[in-house]
């Protein structure tokens, strides 16, 4: 596989991720009966994490934990990705 597959099948992974967990959250009929989280998993400094952090607070309720898990040296980017996105 060269590059382009390996990063178009990691960001649709990343994708199907979001949608399960938006369907589940936003379908469900009963309330929280304890916490839940989400989770991203993007070890690249990849461009779209500050979208993706948005569309993951939009979406999810805010009792929802968002769990960023990223790749050695990537410190930096996540948090200029959070700062963008309104640092919450």
């Amino acid at each position: 596989m060269n590059l382009g597959t390996i990063a178009f099948v990691g960001l649709a992974i990343l994708v199907l991720i979001i949608i399960v967990l938006l369907a589940r959250t936003k379908t469900r009929d009963e309330p929280l009966s304890s916490k839940w989280s989400a989770a991203i998993i993007e070890p690249r400094a990849h461009e779209d994490l500050k979208y993706v952090l948005h569309k993951f607070r939009e979406k999810l309720d805010d009792d929802i934990e968002i769990i960023l898990f990223y790749g050695k040296g990537r410190t930096e980017f996540v948090l200029d990705a959070i700062k963008l996105d309104g640092g919450k």
